[in-house]
């Protein structure tokens, strides 16, 4: 919800901003996001969805810090995430200039799609993000995490009771061989994205990412991570282009990457069970137990 005391944070920025006529236009799990039209270049607006934990705001702080981190590079991302607060410090919102494109997804179902393009730069700008020095500078912006056990046990642990007894085992069975295999330990530590998803990710229409956004999920952690995000989001055929193109611009592929990007893969939709059933009308919780049905589905039939 856009409140007045956000209309008039906004016009304060921007006086010609047109807030009467500032409309919906995404909503993920931490906040909702419209564009603010104003004579002066439309902004877009982000605004928490809920009063506790990192949804509160915690995600568009920790954004704002990467951005202002960032701005010393050339990387197509907001240059400047301004934060709108109450009195008491409460986040209220987050403002920045409204970037051109289209989205990956809706980008790659036109008949005329430079897929080859697209998987160029798409690789050539994840290989670009993970090879920024790990500063002291950029630790303050964002965490640093051992995925395995400082995220995935948990997350596993929070979802077990959720599942069906096949699914319930399939993840232990998944979850105790990667171990096995050293889990996420020895991995690189780089900045990821964190959070690749096909709108997040802008397009022109000679099939360039010119856009990369919501970076509220940033940390320093393993870049394969990102790869599963990227299988998650485009697919497997498109996503192995990715890839060659990411190794081919210096992304970091180890001993061990390729097995921890299908360990990630197979979790993503712990994700969407985990908080699923919280947001909206439960429609993620749903889709993460699909998506995890099929998956071990895919893994029986095949072993």
């Amino acid at each position: 919800m856009v409140t007045e005391l956000l209309r008039d944070r906004i016009l304060a920025v921007d006086a010609t901003a047109d807030c009467n006529s500032i409309d919906e236009i995404g909503r993920g799990w931490g906040s909702v996001a419209y564009t603010v039209p104003s004579r002066a270049g439309d902004w877009v607006l982000r605004v928490p969805r809920f009063a506790d934990g990192y949804l509160m705001g915690g995600d568009l702080r920790r954004e704002q810090a990467l951005m202002q981190y960032l701005r010393q590079y050339r990387l197509p991302i907001p240059k400047e995430i301004i934060l709108f607060e109450n009195n008491s410090g409460q986040l209220l919102g987050a403002l920045h200039k409204y970037m051109h494109g289209t989205a990956a997804n809706v980008y790659l179902q036109q008949a005329h799609a430079n897929r080859t393009r697209f998987c160029e730069t798409m690789g050539c700008l994840l290989a670009q993000v993970h090879s920024f020095p790990v500063t002291d500078e950029l630790q303050a912006a964002v965490p640093t995490f051992d995925l395995y056990p400082d995220k995935y046990i948990e997350l596993i642990e929070r979802t077990l009771d959720k599942l069906s007894d096949r699914s319930r085992a399939w993840v232990i069975k998944m979850s105790r061989e990667f171990a096995a295999r050293g889990g996420s330990s020895g991995a690189p530590s780089v900045l990821v994205h964190g959070d690749i998803a096909p709108h997040h990710i802008l397009v022109n229409q000679d099939g360039e990412v010119n856009g990369f956004i919501d970076f509220g999920e940033s940390m320093i952690a393993d870049p394969a991570l990102d790869l599963a995000g990227i299988i998650w989001s485009f697919g497997r055929t498109l996503g192995s282009r990715i890839m060659k193109s990411y190794s081919e611009h210096g992304g970091y592929i180890d001993a061990n990457f390729h097995h921890r990007v299908e360990f990630y893969w197979q979790m993503v939709p712990l994700f969407f069970i985990a908080d699923g059933d919280q947001v909206d009308d439960g429609s993620d919780f749903h889709l993460g137990i699909r998506q995890l049905a099929a998956r071990v589905a895919a893994y029986t039939k095949s072993h």
